[in-house]
């Protein structure tokens, strides 16, 4: 097989692959200007692979184009993936910045960079925190489908870990729904005195999210620098995201 026929043939299945509704061979002809005999040869390889399928004259992704995107998917190490994003915004900011996902009603910190200059945190790799009052946690809540995040907060034993905690399931939601609105998590020293946080969710492919990132340091350096540091947490979880193959927030969601 040639060089130009693979090329021609990856560009008829990017086709399809992009228009929501499928093409018709018409249609194909017209958008890569293919004579309608060689479009059917492409479409003939194609669907016997399981990589495009016709329904109702229209040409449409096959399930064989799924298998490869999860084995890719499968492949992905959001660690591994996340890191060099962690230590640009832990320089940016010069502050401490997590990596974390749910595990029932908990975070689980799966990466942590700091500088010369952050703040030491009692915070390390493996361990976990209460999703409810740290804003990687209600980062990651915020933007869970109603009827899973309804399942996470029935498993949540509310707990006072600072006069700031939210300790009540509709001040909870509240904060969610405000969360969800803004784009972006805060942590006003709810889990520890004198700590604050910004957080922000990164999505996964299914449009859910799948991780969170914060910039973590003393209350006095993150007061009145909230929609600053936002800005910076926001750009670095959507980057996070992309290289993830997810979605990522609208700039329309996200509130600065």
């Amino acid at each position: 097989m040639s060089e130009r026929v693979l090329r021609r043939g990856l560009e008829v299945l990017e086709k399809i692959a992009r228009a929501r509704q499928g093409l018709s061979v018409q249609e194909l002809e017209k958008e890569i200007e293919l004579h309608r005999s060689s479009i059917y040869r492409y479409l003939s390889v194609l669907k016997e692979s399981g990589y495009v399928k016709r329904e109702n004259g229209r040409y449409q992704l096959g399930f064989k184009v799924l298998e490869l995107a999860f084995l890719l998917l499968d492949r992905l190490d959001i660690r591994k993936i996340a890191h060099p994003y962690l230590i640009e915004l832990s320089e940016i900011t010069q502050a401490t910045v997590h990596l974390c996902q749910l595990d029932g009603a908990e975070v689980v910190y799966l990466d942590k960079v700091e500088t010369s200059r952050s703040l030491p945190l009692y915070s390390r790799i493996g361990g976990r925190a209460p999703a409810y009052c740290t804003g990687v946690g209600k980062a990651l809540l915020a933007f869970l489908p109603p009827k899973r995040l309804e399942r996470v907060l029935g498993q949540i034993t509310f707990k006072h870990y600072t006069d700031r905690t939210i300790t009540d399931k509709e001040r909870l939601l509240r904060e969610l729904a405000e969360t969800k609105r803004r784009g972006y998590a805060l942590d006003k020293e709810e889990h520890e005195e004198g700590i604050q946080c910004v957080a922000a969710p990164i999505f996964g492919f299914t449009g859910e999210p799948i991780a969170s990132i914060s910039v973590t340091d003393i209350a006095r350096k993150i007061v009145g620098k909230e929609k600053e540091l936002a800005a910076e947490v926001v750009r670095i979880a959507k980057g996070i995201s992309h290289a993830m193959g997810g979605e990522t927030l609208k700039r329309k969601e996200v509130v600065l």
